[in-house]
């Protein structure tokens, strides 16, 4: 193979790309768009919060009464090319190119923006990203050449008539659209150029290029018209739920234009949603608003959590995965189950960990909390470990998480130059008295009466997620306060009352259908989306929804399908 040549060709098609169009359809050119179909090169940090414009937009959302704007809401959301995140990109080669490798292993980690991995504003494209997408596109291209005859039915040694089949059987698939004339008469070009020294080259070329053409890396919903075309509806409805490109039948119903009618995409966003592969959406949503630590277990320290080893972290990790996929695909549990739940999935080992005792029922394993008040989301051990030290609790990690991932209230900054010491542990006095004191200070006390209203009453849990009752021969005070919500204050005594309160809250309810429009849309919500967010909102505050059905309602919302400037 006549490498040298090869990446030379590559990094020419590259430049293209970074520096004009012609890659694009002709109708994305010069439309406003939220991300560039170009391969910008971006420098900088990239955004981890909501900014202050969205905060007002929050409150907004939040509001009792509708904006008076919503009366004339426009009805659209904005346009906007999504760079594929590493699980997409890697899922798309499994899926339609069968590679053995994880190539996804080789870009770099997304920076999280509200916690979640695909937002649009954090996934640019830079020096270390091109770099890799053009090695992965010429090492995924020589990997497969040799399987083509099972992925195509022919050979490279084929020539022309092979090329055309892979942009025929499989560039339309990597693309998640058919190909134009233009588009197939461009990459045959491509290919003939070097076909007459090597078909090898000329095929690992043109392959290469399908690769690193943002047709590929990037996933459009541009719309035509102003709505969404059927390739671009069908390619969000299967990453929002699987991750991956659509299976067969949607394809099919693209292909058709049928998946414009909105009973069948109802129709097509509930199978998705019952297939095993919508884990991948529960699971990428656990980790966002769970914010649970994957390496809790060799982070705490073997003295004070001897048993919390890397089985037991796998363990605990699998609990959050499996038992939010269970609670909200096969139980249909609403905001309030999630919150009251008195089992888990967690399996034999963590049971014993947590005092309880594990059985199985209709062939599911399952963990009744009968011993201890351990009630839903907030009773995952993982979750309660990230929240914590090496040793010991951390009341200010726990308030703050959850004034921000189930109120959707952030906490005002540290001021500038005020240093912010964890208090030294004391052997006489309990986590709780040392953090009170510390949280006394005058210039800590204004922010920390809403932190620590809820970081004092998660007390009953220790460091390593286990229910404890008293801590240096002490008795536990877990009595707390919710500061502000829905407008007034509520008292309540340990973690599970704290459950209790988040499930009833108006606020943590519409909080939560924020946090599912992040990761449907991909971006922090703007002044645009607040109304089309209000009417879910409304509805699933009132009970009408199941976690489920809000699922199926964001991504079917006309609001997404419809596309402005």
């Amino acid at each position: 193979m006549q490498s040298g040549r090869l990446i030379y060709s590559i990094l020419m098609i590259l430049i293209c790309h970074a520096s004009c169009k012609s890659a694009l359809p002709r109708h994305v050119v010069g439309k406003s768009l939220s991300a560039t179909p170009e391969i910008p090169v971006t420098t900088g940090d990239m955004p981890t919060d909501p900014n202050s414009a969205s905060l007002a937009v929050l409150d907004q959302i939040m509001a009792k009464e509708s904006p008076e704007q919503c009366s004339a809401a426009s009805g659209t959301s904005k346009a906007k090319l999504r760079l594929l995140n590493r699980k997409e990109y890697q899922n798309t080669l499994l899926d339609i190119l069968l590679v053995s490798k994880d190539y996804s292993s080789y870009l770099p980690e997304e920076a999280r923006v509200s916690g979640f991995a695909n937002n649009i504003d954090a996934l640019k494209v830079n020096d270390t990203k091109i770099t890799a997408y053009l090695g992965n596109a010429m090492e995924i291209a020589t990997e497969i050449l040799p399987a083509l005859p099972n992925l195509i039915a022919c050979k490279y040694e084929d020539g022309q008539s092979c090329a055309e089949l892979f942009l025929s059987k499989k560039a339309d698939k990597l693309w998640r659209r058919p190909l134009t004339a233009a588009e197939k008469t461009s990459l045959l070009a491509l290919y003939k150029t070097t076909m007459a020294e090597s078909k090898e080259d000329a095929m690992v070329l043109m392959i290469s290029t399908v690769l690193i053409s943002p047709n590929f890396l990037y996933r459009f919903e541009i719309g035509k018209e102003g709505v969404l075309e059927a390739y671009e509806r069908a390619a969000a409805l299967s990453y929002f739920f699987w991750g991956r490109p659509a299976d067969p039948s949607l394809w099919a119903l693209a292909e058709s234009g049928k998946i414009k009618s909105d009973a069948v995409l109802l129709s097509e966003a509930k199978r998705l949603l019952a297939d095993d592969r919508a884990k991948y959406l529960t699971r990428e949503f656990a980790e966002a608003w769970l914010a649970f630590q994957k390496g809790i277990g060799t982070a705490k320290d073997k003295t004070a959590y001897p048993a919390l080893n890397e089985a037991l972290q796998k363990a605990m990790n699998a609990e959050v995965e499996d038992t939010l996929d269970f609670w909200i695909r096969t139980e249909n549990k609403t905001f309030e189950g999630l919150f009251t739940s008195d089992y888990s999935l967690a399996g034999k080992d963590l049971a014993a960990y947590y005092g309880e005792t594990y059985s199985v029922e209709q062939s599911i394993g399952k963990t009744k909390f009968t011993k201890t008040p351990r009630r839903g989301v907030l009773g995952f051990g993982a979750v309660l470990a990230s929240l914590a030290t090496a040793s010991e609790t951390h009341p200010i990690k726990r308030g703050d998480f959850v004034l921000k991932n189930m109120f959707c209230k952030m906490p005002e900054p540290t001021p500038i130059g005020l240093m912010v010491k964890v208090p030294d542990p004391q052997p006489n006095l309990t986590t709780r008295e040392r953090y009170a004191q510390h949280s006394a200070n005058a210039a800590c006390r204004s922010c920390h009466v809403a932190i620590d209203g809820i970081g004092f009453g998660m007390e009953d849990f220790g460091a390593g997620g286990e229910f404890r009752s008293k801590e240096n021969g002490k008795a536990i005070d877990a009595t707390g306060s919710v500061v502000g919500i829905d407008k007034k204050t509520t008292a309540f005594d340990g973690t599970a009352k704290l459950s209790e309160t988040i499930a009833q809250s108006r606020e943590a309810k519409r909080c939560y259908v924020v946090e599912w429009f992040r990761m449907a849309n991909g971006q922090i919500e703007s002044e645009r989306d607040v109304c089309s967010i209000r009417i879910i909102a409304d509805r699933f505050e009132m009970g009408k929804m199941t976690v489920a059905e809000l699922l199926i309602a964001i991504i079917t919302d006309p609001t997404y399908s419809a596309k402005g400037n």
